[in-house]
Protein backbone atom coordinates (compact mmCIF):
# COMPACT_ATOMS: atom_id res chain seq x y z
CA UNK A 1 0.00 0.00 0.00
CA UNK A 2 2.63 2.43 0.95
CA UNK A 3 4.22 2.78 -2.98
CA UNK A 4 1.13 3.55 -4.41
CA UNK A 5 0.26 6.39 -2.04
CA UNK A 6 3.54 7.79 -2.94
CA UNK A 7 2.93 7.65 -6.29
CA UNK A 8 -0.79 8.80 -6.07
CA UNK A 9 0.65 11.79 -4.02
CA UNK A 10 3.27 12.82 -6.42
CA UNK A 11 0.93 14.91 -9.13
CA UNK A 12 -1.27 16.25 -5.99
CA UNK A 13 2.04 17.75 -4.14
CA UNK A 14 3.61 18.93 -7.66
CA UNK A 15 0.62 20.95 -8.69
CA UNK A 16 0.51 22.57 -4.86
CA UNK A 17 4.28 23.47 -5.09
CA UNK A 18 4.12 24.30 -8.75
CA UNK A 19 0.96 26.99 -8.22
CA UNK A 20 2.61 28.61 -5.07
CA UNK A 21 6.13 29.40 -6.22
CA UNK A 22 6.01 29.93 -9.99
CA UNK A 23 4.56 33.87 -8.41
CA UNK A 24 7.74 33.46 -6.52
CA UNK A 25 9.99 32.65 -9.36
CA UNK A 26 8.52 35.42 -11.28
CA UNK A 27 9.13 37.99 -8.57
CA UNK A 28 12.69 36.81 -8.08
CA UNK A 29 13.23 36.78 -12.18
CA UNK A 30 12.50 40.75 -11.97
CA UNK A 31 14.06 41.42 -8.89
CA UNK A 32 17.46 39.48 -10.10
CA UNK A 33 17.05 39.97 -14.04
CA UNK A 34 18.26 36.39 -14.42
CA UNK A 35 16.62 33.51 -16.69
CA UNK A 36 13.12 32.60 -15.69
CA UNK A 37 13.46 29.55 -17.06
CA UNK A 38 16.02 28.47 -14.78
CA UNK A 39 13.99 29.79 -11.48
CA UNK A 40 11.13 27.34 -12.77
CA UNK A 41 13.25 24.35 -13.60
CA UNK A 42 14.19 24.35 -9.94
CA UNK A 43 10.75 24.55 -8.91
CA UNK A 44 9.69 21.84 -10.96
CA UNK A 45 12.84 20.04 -9.40
CA UNK A 46 11.94 20.61 -6.27
CA UNK A 47 8.35 19.92 -6.34
CA UNK A 48 9.21 15.92 -8.09
CA UNK A 49 11.06 15.26 -4.55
Amino acid sequence: MPPSGYVLSVPVFFDTVFYLLVPLARSIRVRTGRNYLLFLVAICAAGER
